[in-house]
């Protein structure tokens, strides 16, 4: 998909700073018309699930993508002490669809 975008002359850029901060964090360099999650919302405490989500929104342009790999993959009701915690896709949907977003494509690798 991205190689038969055309060639862009726009700003590209990887940030270091803090997700969560909405005072001196990402907001002063957003919003982004593209956020590739790989696998961050595994290593978060399920508490901070729907923040991750919120913020999410907040840092995307009306128009802007998420990419967000899920990981690890299994099935609803399983529980783990500690990260990396077990992910599904209707997890993630139930988290993201509330805040505007809806899946534009979705690929399924297991062993």
């Amino acid at each position: 998909w991205l190689s038969e975008q055309p060639a862009t002359t726009g700003k590209r850029s990887v940030l270091l700073k803090d997700f969560f901060d909405t005072k001196t964090g990402l907001d002063a360099d957003g919003p982004f018309d593209l956020i590739y999650d790989y696998t961050f919302l595994c290593a978060l405490v399920p508490d901070l699930y729907d923040k991750w989500a919120t913020r999410m929104a907040e840092l995307l342009t009306p128009h802007g993508e998420l990419i967000t790999m899920i990981y690890p993959i299994v099935n609803e009701g399983v529980q783990t002490p500690c990260p990396p915690y077990p992910m599904n896709f209707d997890l993630i949907k139930s988290l993201l669809t509330p805040k505007g977003f809806h899946c534009m494509d979705s690929i399924t690798i297991l062993p």
